[in-house]
C-alpha cells in the first residue's frame, strides 16, 4: 500500500507532512521518523488536511454565491433589471467623469 500511495501522492507533497514528525537522529546530522511513527500516521495527517481544505473551499464557495445573489438582488431592486448601460447609473457614478 505504501508504494501505491507514494505513486499517487508525490514525495514532495508528502514531505511537508512527514517533516512534522521528524526528529534529529543521534548518530548523524540526518533526520528520521521516530520508531512509533508509521507511514499511516503521515497519510492520516495528509488525508485530514485534504478533507479540511475541501470543506473550507466549499464553505467559501457557498458564501461567495450567497453574497453574489444578495448583491444582484439589491442592485436590481434599487436600479432596475437593466442595470448595465443605464444612463441613470452612469450619472450617479463618482468615477465616471463627463457621464450624464
Amino acid at each position: 500500500m505504501m508504494k501505491r500511495m507514494r505513486d499517487i501522492i508525490s514525495y514532495y507533497r508528502l514531505k511537508a507532512y512527514w517533516s512534522l514528525f521528524e526528529v534529529h537522529a543521534e548518530v548523524d546530522e540526518d533526520r528520521a521518523l521516530p520508531e512509533r511513527t508509521s507511514f499511516n500516521d503521515v497519510l492520516t495527517l495528509y488525508t485530514f488536511d485534504r478533507e479540511l481544505r475541501l470543506l473550507v473551499l466549499d464553505a467559501i464557495e457557498r458564501l461567495e454565491d450567497a453574497l453574489r445573489a444578495r448583491w444582484a438582488y439589491h442592485m436590481e431592486m434599487n436600479h432596475g433589471p437593466r442595470l448595465l448601460g443605464t444612463e441613470a447609473l452612469r450619472a450617479r457614478s463618482p468615477t465616471c467623469e463627463g457621464c450624464g
